[in-house]
């Protein structure tokens, strides 16, 4: 007589329905920014972009109920709301009450054993929780010592240029982002006092990430003829491919006006309505006179370059002249 025995694929003594990945799923899994959490989309009932972490200051500041529902600070499961889910590791909550924010450290992946994301009717021992639970058991130590490293790769030469740069001529941008870690345990053997095979076992992981990753800034500065207070050739705008030229007002005369149709910009209907403004001199050709130019020395002057800066976090930076 043979007897076999296999896993039950249905539990009949529960109402819970559970999508479990195991360490070889979650470790071939790619993932870009090794967060495990990020898990949750493998499972088709879980919705939302997962709680914040340690962002109490802003949670704070307003409504919690309203942040909480409408900014994903959690995942909604099977349906159920996102305050009424649980983030557990080996059985500790690792969320704030309040807000939801995870205010414990999740584990890396390569130290998982388990990923589980329950919902439906929970046991009693979870069934305070309206939404679901998901929990993540952390790996432990075997008799043999195993364990693994990584390396991940990601730079600029592997990727395409974007849409923007490319249409610009300009290159790729300077992007690097490197993770790294190990991971691994056994038996706790001292040599000559203690042999731990079969009894006493530890495992532990590690990662780190660098990541830096470039942009394209454009900047202008007064130019010479800035600098001597002529604006004349000074180009703020274009309105249907022709330049509109800066306008320089005096800052520090001017008259009352009772006639609305002088009152111009973005709160002329409020003066409308008031029936007068504040309208001060145009100055004439866009140039400050030199008397206004020597009110105005105690400001700060630039030198006198327009340039582009692209590939920071090295940047450009050209000293500054108070005079």
């Amino acid at each position: 007589m043979t007897v076999s025995g296999g896993q039950t694929l249905i539990s009949s003594d529960e109402a819970t329905t559970s999508d479990v990945l195991d360490n070889k799923m979650i470790t071939e899994l790619p993932q870009l920014n090794r967060n495990a959490l990020d898990l949750t989309a493998t499972v088709p009932s879980v919705q939302g972009s997962g709680p914040q972490a340690d962002n109490l200051q802003s949670l704070s500041q307003g409504n919690a109920a309203y942040l909480i529902a409408n900014t994903g600070n959690s995942y909604s499961i099977s349906g159920g709301q996102v305050n009424g889910s649980n983030i557990s590791v080996d059985g500790n909550p690792v969320q704030e009450a309040e807000f939801n924010n995870t205010n414990r450290a999740i584990p890396t992946p390569d130290s998982i054993a388990e990923f589980r994301v329950e919902s439906g009717v929970l046991t009693a021992d979870r069934g305070r929780y309206a939404g679901g639970i998901i929990s993540m058991q952390t790996q432990s130590g075997v008799d043999a010592y195993h364990g693994r490293a990584f390396f991940y790769l990601r730079n600029q030469d592997l990727n395409s240029n974007d849409w923007t740069d490319n249409s610009l001529g300009n290159p790729r941008q300077d992007f690097q982002q490197k993770n790294y870690g190990l991971a691994g345990g056994g038996p706790v053997r001292i040599p000559h006092l203690y042999n731990g095979k079969d009894h006493t076992f530890f495992y532990g992981a590690w990662e780190g990430q660098r990541f830096s990753q470039g942009q394209v800034a454009i900047s202008s500065i007064p130019t010479t003829l800035n600098q001597q207070g002529n604006f004349s050739e000074t180009v703020i705008n274009f309105n249907n491919g022709a330049p509109v030229y800066a306008q320089i007002y005096d800052p520090f005369n001017g008259h009352l006006d009772y006639n609305t149709n002088d009152c111009t910009g973005p709160l002329a209907s409020q003066y409308s309505a008031q029936g007068s403004c504040w309208v001060r001199p145009q100055f004439p050709n866009a140039t400050i006179p030199a008397v206004a130019s020597g009110v105005l020395s105690g400001r700060a002057i630039c030198s006198p370059i327009t340039w582009r800066c692209g590939r920071s976090p090295t940047m450009l930076r050209r000293p500054t002249t108070i005079t």
